[in-house]
């Protein structure tokens, strides 16, 4: 298999863990590939990508007409005026890749096109075999416009229409679809992300607890549906307690909680304003790391006493598998994609559950951990109970959707 990846890169859904799955999933594929041509952006550079050009099976195409020219960011301006002023669910992030996306074919002799990423994207009319990945469907759960829904339900369709198969990164992302599209039971499956066994030195780090400090971490872009509001207002009551602790935040525009300028969402204002106006209680308790490395996320998870998750809405939440894999007990919403991660690797025990948005029932969990922390998960149960699946047997999976076996 001659494997095409056209990789747009949109930094306000991709950055972080996708990008960080599509590494993953490539990497354990290219095994069994006998071509990866990976067409990218000229002017986005990625480390995790970067890591992939240096093997000898990976082709790095680039975009031609997303070159970093006058002209390019003058057609980007005009359509994106043109999705402002007529508000059109036809009208794209991108262009068409069709015209390129055929002459690579031929150049390279593709014989398979995946996409990891479809939102935005507009379904090339190409020659060979079309997948896609599809990640969420969160403008049905969060607050979005009629517009935006609708535009994006176009895209979905259209998605649908053109594609050979459309790959859900969990159980309920396919089970949302198909409430939409019940009609697509055979063309959409479910193939769940994986994880990578950690080194048994990686999994079985103790976090320090000399000082009697109690430290949650929370990895997650600043977004509405990850509701950081709801940790706030539980850190803003364990603080009145006169708890010791420490809530640690990463990921994309997290700066922003602790930033003195307004922000334009309402709702991530409002976080904002919490920390800002508790600033004397909160300084002490809440750190903020903002977008940082791997090594510092790794670091993290191995040295956190627990992972707090409180999103109410998610695809997958890899989080919660990375977490667990380096031997952290889990803090998290009662949402469905959580359970079916807990449930399929046999780590309920280490899971404490709450009610989405229940800011009362997360400050009690929290502070009963202070009190009665769980304990890590013991290095021997994590490699047997991680390995039921993998970034390999993801891969494997992918593979043979794409090229099914010959009877």
């Amino acid at each position: 298999m001659r494997l095409l990846v056209p990789y747009h890169y949109i930094e306000i859904s991709m950055k972080g863990g996708i990008e960080q799955a599509t590494f993953e999933m490539l990497n354990s594929m290219l095994p069994n590939l006998d071509a990866l041509i990976l067409v990218r952006d000229s002017n986005f550079d990625s480390s995790l990508l970067q890591k992939l050009q240096s093997h000898p099976k990976v082709s790095i195409v680039y975009f031609s007409n997303r070159a970093p020219t006058l002209i390019a960011r003058v057609l980007r301006r005009w359509h994106r005026w043109k999705r402002e002023k007529f508000r059109s669910r036809k009208l794209y992030w991108n262009l068409s890749d069709t015209q390129e996306l055929r002459a690579i074919i031929d150049n390279f002799g593709a014989t398979h096109c995946l996409y990891f990423f479809t939102r935005f994207q507009k379904p090339p009319q190409i020659s060979i075999p079309l997948f896609g990945v599809i990640h969420d469907l969160w403008w049905h759960t969060m607050p979005a416009s009629e517009t935006l829904i609708d535009r994006e339900d176009y895209c979905l369709k259209t998605w649908i229409k053109a594609a050979t198969h459309l790959i859900c990164i969990s159980d309920n992302t396919r089970e949302e679809v198909l409430t939409l599209h019940p009609e697509s039971a055979e063309k959409v499956v479910s193939i769940p992300l994986g994880l990578t066994i950690p080194a048994p030195s990686k999994a079985i780090a103790k976090p320090s607890n000399d000082s009697g400090i109690t430290h949650f971490y929370y990895p997650a872009q600043f977004k509405a549906n990850k509701r950081h509001i709801d940790l706030l207002e539980a850190a803003l009551k364990m603080a009145r307690m006169g708890l010791e602790f420490k809530i640690t935040f990463t990921g994309q525009d997290t700066e922003k909680i602790v930033a003195d300028s307004p922000i334009d969402n309402q709702q991530l204002e409002a976080c904002r304003l919490i920390y800002s106006n508790n600033r004397s209680l909160l300084a002490d308790h809440i750190v903020v790391l903002g977008f940082t490395s791997r090594e510092a996320v790794e670091s993290l998870y191995r040295n956190c006493h627990a992972i707090v998750l409180t999103s109410i809405y998610e695809g997958f939440g890899l989080p919660l598998t990375e977490g667990i894999s380096r031997g952290s007990p889990v803090i998290c919403t009662d949402i469905a994609v959580f359970r079916e991660q807990a449930t399929r690797y046999q780590f309920e025990d280490w899971v404490r559950y709450f009610e989405s948005g229940n800011v009362e029932q997360l400050t009690t969990i929290l502070s009963n951990f202070i009190q009665y922390p769980i304990p890590r998960i013991e290095p021997d149960l994590i490699p047997h109970r991680l390995s039921r699946w993998t970034w390999k047997d993801t891969a494997d999976a992918y593979l043979r959707l794409l090229q099914p076996p010959k009877p």
